[in-house]
Order: structure tokens, then C-alpha cells, then sequence
């Protein structure tokens, strides 16, 4: 939390101009915002360009059937990937479509390992994805990811990152904490179940690169440090 909190600091003290990227976007599908609404969704609202004008982020479990299997056992394996979809606001009061982004979000085949998403934008035009692993089977361990992301320069870029996970058998926790404007990463090791175990904290430099665009890699790839 703390991370994040001198992240949001420092956005209005950073000149991050040289701080972009010529990777190409993955193609993105073209879905109307009335289709991806037609699934379940969950859509948040926020001045993302800074215009003045209200802008929506949304991610789409959209479900077509020529992505559902099953296997030798009868089970349903679904490989629907949920779309991450951006559309600012005009002066119309319609949306336009800034960019979709179907190959974003991870996804979830079987039945006994779960995902839940989370999606918000904050009064500074912030977007922040949520991404909670749960497995019935297979390990004790428990994973989250909370990726943070910012438009400038004319795309959205990844600002900050954490992933946090935790044996349920345990208790151990560590939770890795990335802020890639000012170069810092936080390391916190805990225990979930015991208050006795005082967490411990690691703070570390990482080597400055350019900001990775939005779209050019699917979220929990490895390398992103």
C-alpha cells in the first residue's frame, strides 16, 4: 500500500516523455462497446486521457461456444479470454473506441482453478487490474497481481506492479511490490496466520527501462522486471 501510495505522488513530479516504447500492440478484436456489454462485465469510469471528458475501461467475459472443449472426462474447458477494453469519451457524449485487447488477460481451462479480475480508475485517470488465483487442487499456494497503468505520450503504459501470494497450509506470504517510475522494488515477507511473525521489508533498486505498453504482453508473462 505504501508503495502505491508514493507512486500516485510522484506521477505530477515526473517528466516521463523519453519513457516509451515502439513495441507494436497485439491486434486487437473489434467488438462495439454494446457487444462487449452484452456479457458480463465490469466497466469503471475516469478521465483516462485527461481531457476533461469521462472515459470507460472495461474487461468482457465474453463466451463463444468455438472456444469451449472438453476433455476425456466430460468436463467443460473453456478458453474464452475476457477483453480489455478502452473507449474515451467525446464531446458527443458517445464513446470511441481507443483500443481493445484481447490477449491481455490470462485465463483460466479448468474447472478446479479459478480467477477473479478487479478493475478501477482512479480520480487521476489511473487504471489499476486485479488478478486472484484460487486453485481446489494441486498446491496450497494463493496469488494475486495488481497491475497499474497510465495514458501519456498517446498510449497506456505500466506503471507499477505487486504480486502477493501465500500458502494456505502455512501461512508464509511474500509480496513483491514494482514501481517502475522511480526504479524501486519492495520485497515484504509475512505469515497470514501467525501475529507473532513481524513482516520484513527489502527495498532494492532495479535498472530503468522503458515503460511496457499496454497490449504488448499478456499479464504474469515473465520478464516484466
Amino acid at each position: 500500500m505504501r508503495l502505491f501510495t508514493l507512486l500516485l505522488l510522484t506521477l505530477s513530479a515526473l517528466n516521463l516523455s523519453a519513457q516509451n516504447t515502439d513495441v507494436t500492440p497485439m491486434s486487437p478484436p473489434d467488438y462495439s462497446l454494446e457487444t462487449l456489454r452484452s456479457f458480463k462485465c465490469e466497466e469503471k469510469y475516469g478521465d483516462i486521457n485527461k481531457d476533461g471528458i469521462g472515459d470507460i475501461a472495461l474487461i468482457s467475459f465474453v463466451h463463444f461456444k468455438e472456444f469451449i472443449s472438453f476433455d476425456e472426462n466430460g468436463d467443460t474447458l473453456d478458453a474464452n479470454q475476457p477483453v480489455l477494453a478502452i473507449f474515451f469519451g467525446n464531446k458527443n457524449g458517445q464513446y470511441d473506441c481507443f483500443k481493445q485487447y484481447d490477449k491481455v488477460l490470462p485465463f483460466s481451462e479448468v474447472k478446479y482453478h479459478t480467477i477473479d479480475y478487479s478493475l478501477d480508475v482512479s480520480d487521476k485517470g489511473v487504471i489499476t487490474i486485479d488478478l486472484d488465483h484460487f486453485s481446489s487442487m494441486g498446491g496450497w499456494a494463493n496469488t494475486s497481481y495488481r497491475y497499474v497503468f497510465r495514458y501519456q505520450n498517446g498510449d497506456i503504459f505500466l506503471i507499477g506492479r505487486e504480486e502477493d501470494s501465500f500458502m494456505r497450509n502455512s501461512g508464509d506470504g511474500t509480496k513483491t511490490s514494482i514501481n517502475y517510475l522511480t526504479s524501486r522494488k519492495q520485497v515484504t515477507t509475512y505469515n497470514m496466520f501467525d501475529e507473532k511473525v513481524r513482516p520484513k521489508e527489502k527495498w532494492t533498486r532495479i535498472p530503468r527501462k522503458p515503460l511496457r505498453l499496454m497490449g504488448t504482453w499478456t499479464l504474469e508473462e515473465e520478464g516484466e522486471e
